[in-house]
């Protein structure tokens, strides 16, 4: 079936209120619970498609999505007995009707999969419409503002990459009643869409039309569904100059001590804990601020590695103060003897010089450190 398209420029009919002759659209035998039934007892044909104007927010608290989205949605109906005059020429001319209408005549029980809210705009009345064409189409058209249940996973955190599904389906019909197919326009965007959102850029997967599965192995057969996916890649750039960036200077500054002498003590164990007390605190603020999660993230992986990097330059300097004292009591206890040898017996002066050269040269452990000493 050939779906009627909205005119970009419609002729202006008045619209036909539900007191003033629709109540004769009805026959008398008409049953609004009861489907239309195609000639060969076919599923009805329900075109959709949808205009998503605004993504409002993402919530990775609550693992949701907020949206803004017109849906269009068109049925054929041979049961309605419409002779309003229109043009012969243009068989999808839109004659508008009035809401009222709706609830007096069978209509799709369509509905967005996994929302936890859903709005319907209003202003002096509902922001909705409802035409037909003279082949007996209906096309109704309304704006609503969409809470949707987004499943998300964090392990790549900042560089993560989130995929949410927007689904319609029937909830009483199953897909050999009711068969969901796209307009020609399909989904459509604002065209700034992916600049709403400064923490993530937008991308709109292909559209698709598959079956919606209620449980698995249970008796009730699945339903015709339209899905769109909605891929939202973060921007990791101020992230790299507010988080990456500062900790591997931090890093550098405190890796830079090595090249200090050792006996500058206060100064090279001041810059190194606080080089580490400030990445701590720079992870407790990354963490504040990135979702609460039970495992692992990238950003803890990498905050990891810059507190290890930290504490290695304490432990390296630790040890090459252990080792100096080492040598200096080393030095002490090799250079003694000497001394008292000296001034015991100046008979044995040449000897003890001799013993002194020797002596006086003891194994250097800070040699092993160089240049970090």
């Amino acid at each position: 079936m050939q779906h009627p398209q909205h005119p970009q420029h419609p002729q202006h009919h008045s619209s036909v209120g539900f007191a003033n002759g629709q109540k004769d659209f009805l026959p008398d035998n008409y049953r609004k619970h009861v489907r239309p039934k195609p000639i060969g007892g076919e599923a009805v044909d329900v075109g959709v498609g949808w205009h998503i104007s605004r993504v409002h927010e993402v919530n990775i608290n609550a693992m949701t999505l907020k949206l803004s989205l017109r849906p269009t949605i068109t049925w054929h109906d041979p049961r309605i007995n419409f002779k309003e005059d229109m043009s012969e020429d243009d068989p999808n001319e839109l004659i508008p009707l009035s809401l009222d209408f709706l609830l007096h005549t069978w209509k799709p029980d369509l509905f967005f999969l996994d929302t936890q809210e859903v709005k319907k705009f209003r202003m002096v009345d509902e922001v909705a419409g409802l035409w037909i064409t003279s082949n007996l189409t209906f096309y109704l058209s309304f704006q609503v503002l969409l809470i949707l249940d987004c499943p998300m996973q964090f392990q790549a955190y900042p560089f993560d990459v989130q995929t949410c599904s927007v689904t319609m389906t029937s909830f009483e019909y199953d897909a050999e009643e009711l068969k969901l197919s796209w307009l020609p326009q399909k989904v459509t965007h604002s065209r700034h869409l992916s600049d709403q959102l400064p923490d993530y850029q937008l991308k709109l997967s292909r559209e698709i039309l598959t079956e919606h599965h209620w449980c698995q192995d249970c008796i009730v057969e699945p339903s015709s569904a339209a899905q769109i996916s909605i891929q939202l890649s973060r921007r990791f750039h101020g992230h790299i100059f507010t988080l990456f960036a500062p900790s591997v200077l931090i890093v550098a500054v405190s890796w830079a001590s090595f090249f200090w002498p050792a006996k500058v003590i206060p100064a090279r164990t001041g810059l190194s804990v606080t080089s580490l007390l400030t990445t701590v605190s720079m992870y407790a603020s990354a963490r504040a601020s990135s979702p609460n999660t039970d495992y692992v993230k990238a950003v803890d992986v990498w905050f990891f590695a810059c507190i290890f990097s930290n504490v290695l330059v304490l432990f390296q300097f630790g040890t090459v103060i252990t080792l100096k004292l080492y040598q200096e009591s080393a030095e002490k206890d090799y250079v003694t003897p000497v001394s008292a040898i000296k001034g015991a017996s100046s008979t044995h002066s040449d000897t003890a010089g001799s013993q002194e050269n020797i002596i006086a040269t003891p194994p250097s452990f800070t040699n092993i450190f160089s240049p970090f000493v």
